[in-house]
């Protein structure tokens, strides 16, 4: 027991020495630790890009001279090539006719679209005519009144005389101076001379009547009129439009240069483009400005200017 305790007593000492050396140990290195931390220093390099004004870069490549304007040249109505004016290579003027096409039905179209129109040209002159007459009318009626309101005049006056008149012969016959027979006369001419006045009233009647008549017949004319001026409106308009049609039947040129392509001869029949990929009928391009064009890779791109 005593020496199971001295081994006991002897393992802690040993302990305790094998501590306080470790601990004295670190305790001197660690200002060595701090002084070698303190004396290392890291070095970082910068680098700045300079621009160098002489910097060029080179690249030689493929270049095409082209036209600055170039047309392709397309048929608007379907028809057969009449006529060709300028082949591959010849020179062209602007609106110079370069292909005309055989479009019968739209000419007949047009020589239709005249007829009517000429048609709607008399049919307004008539009516102009018969506004005309309708005015002269006006003028006729009126001097009518006025002839009727002179004969009513003339049948009052007339009629104020046989009415005198008869008074007269009523006094004579009751002296016996005259004829019942006489009286009777006298009294037929008076109501004849009524009836004058009469007729002369239902006369200016009838010539106003006439009046209203014929300016009716001027509202009647001048509507007529207005409707007829419209209807040649119409027709110049659809014949514009099919003569702009047969317009189409013409291709021209569109600008000064020479044609570099055709792919239609003198016969085809040839239609207008329906959204299928088709080779326009001519190509013509401009020999007056010239563009050269290139291509260039990626890199070399920023350095254009």
């Amino acid at each position: 027991m005593k020496r199971n305790f001295l081994l006991g007593a002897l393992g802690f000492i040993v302990l305790a020495m094998m501590g306080y050396f470790i601990f004295s140990s670190k305790k001197d290195l660690l200002p060595l630790v701090k002084n070698r931390n303190l004396s290392v220093k890291k070095t970082v390099q910068v680098v700045s890009p300079k621009v160098l004004a002489s910097t060029a870069i080179n690249s030689t490549q493929l270049c095409v001279l082209e036209p600055f304007e170039k047309a392709e040249l397309n048929s608007r109505l379907p028809g057969i090539v009449k006529k060709i004016t300028k082949n591959i290579g010849d020179k062209i003027k602007v609106n110079e006719i370069l292909l005309e096409l055989d479009v019968p039905d739209v000419k007949a179209d047009v020589e239709l679209k005249k007829q009517i129109m000429q048609q709607k040209e008399i049919e307004y002159k008539t009516g102009q005519a018969n506004l005309e007459r309708s005015k002269a009318g006006i003028i006729t009626a009126n001097s009518r009144i006025k002839q009727a309101e002179s004969s009513l005049i003339q049948a009052n006056a007339i009629s104020d005389f046989r009415s005198s008149r008869l008074e007269r012969f009523k006094i004579l016959a009751k002296d016996e101076s005259i004829s019942l027979g006489l009286l009777d006369e006298q009294n037929r001419e008076f109501q004849a001379a009524m009836a004058g006045v009469e007729i002369a009233r239902t006369g200016i009647e009838q010539a106003k009547g006439l009046l209203k008549e014929k300016e009716l017949e001027i509202i009647v004319s001048e509507n007529e009129l207005a409707n007829k001026k419209s209807a040649i409106d119409v027709a110049a308009k659809e014949l514009h439009k099919t003569e702009a049609q047969l317009g189409m039947a013409y291709i021209k040129a569109p600008f000064d240069g020479i044609v570099s392509k055709r792919s239609a001869d003198i016969g085809d029949f040839v239609t207008p483009p329906s959204g299928v990929a088709k080779d326009p009928i001519l190509i013509v391009v401009s020999n007056q400005h010239l563009r050269v064009t290139a291509r260039y890779p990626d890199t070399a791109v920023s350095g254009i200017s």
